[in-house]
């Protein structure tokens, strides 16, 4: 539980950061998003999600956790 609220932490905090660096960025990747078919976006979720997966296990391992 501790690794799963110190992760959503770090997620806050990246797109916190990226949200006040590049704020025009982002709003255009919103309308892109908005824009997009479901699937397309359900396929892009998966991919992130399974590659989140893969850092976090590759990362515990890396340090012997």
């Amino acid at each position: 539980m501790r690794d799963f609220l110190v992760g959503l932490g770090l997620v806050f905090a990246i797109e916190g950061l990226i949200v006040a660096g590049f704020p025009g960025f982002v709003k255009a990747r919103i309308r892109e998003m908005l824009e997009a078919p479901d699937g397309r976006l359900r396929t892009m979720g998966i991919i992130s999600a399974v590659f989140g997966i893969a850092v976090v296990f590759a990362a515990k391992r890396a340090i012997g956790w």
